[in-house]
């Protein structure tokens, strides 16, 4: 891991934190509906309170568009990679560009340092990694949030679920790292330890933003998700 590794790992640390910044909920919400989302509900500019301000097809929307800045942030850095004629691509740092996508979103510079709180952007960053860890959150989010009906609490159980299992051989990842040789070759690379790591920044980020939502289940004052549509508390 020489001087190379730390540079490229950088420069896609910063092409995926570009992607991240632009808040989609607040740029819609703002742009198209005249509606400031941040002060709406729960504050958090995030598809969860977008739908519950703009309605679920603007909200699911929102929750796309979000996905994709990990698996966007990835792809050009694998352009950049491939077409480069120095061999960026070393150890899977790729996915460092997914890593500062969610960073990007959690702390946008172009909103303040006030984004979302990541869990659709980690969606993203698992999907790119393994399409296996995708679902895996998918399936405990849901039997979290249906019997805790928390929402903040499903999700960053989930999220921790998954940085575990990421561990397991062959789900560590699908999309593996491709070093470009000085004859133009591809070799394969698959350290077991670097996504892992890269998951388990994402789900710190994730955890210090649901502080306050921790507070409020601490205090009684959290949102329980009703099945029936609405939000009740504690």
């Amino acid at each position: 891991m020489g001087s190379l590794f730390i540079l490229s790992s950088f420069i896609f640390l910063l092409v995926g934190y570009a992607i991240g910044n632009p808040n989609y909920s607040i740029l819609i919400s703002s742009i198209f509906f005249k509606k400031n989302i941040r002060e709406y509900k729960s504050g958090n500019p995030g598809a969860t309170n977008a739908t519950r301000m703009l309605g679920k097809k603007i909200g699911f929307l929102i929750l796309i568009l979000d996905i994709l800045k990990p698996v966007v942030a990835v792809a050009i850095c694998l352009v950049i990679s491939l077409y480069s004629p120095i061999s960026w691509f070393n150890d899977g740092n790729i996915f460092v560009a997914g890593f500062g996508a969610l960073l990007g979103h959690c702390f946008p510079i172009i909103h303040k340092l006030k984004g979302g709180k990541g869990v659709a952007c980690f969606l993203g960053f698992a999907l790119i990694i393994n399409p296996a860890l995708f679902g895996i959150f998918i399936i405990f989010f849901f039997i979290f949030v249906r019997t805790t009906k928390y929402v903040s609490v499903s999700s960053v159980i989930s999220v921790f679920i998954v940085f575990i299992v990421s561990w397991i051989p062959g789900l560590r990842q699908v999309f593996y790292g491709l070093t470009l040789t000085e004859r133009g070759e591809q070799e394969i690379f698959n350290p077991f330890w670097f996504t892992s790591l890269l998951l388990l920044f994402s789900f710190g980020i994730i955890a210090l933003k649901h502080y306050p939502n921790f507070k409020k289940l601490w205090l009684k004052e959290e949102n329980k998700v009703s099945f029936s549509g609405k939000h009740t508390k504690q």
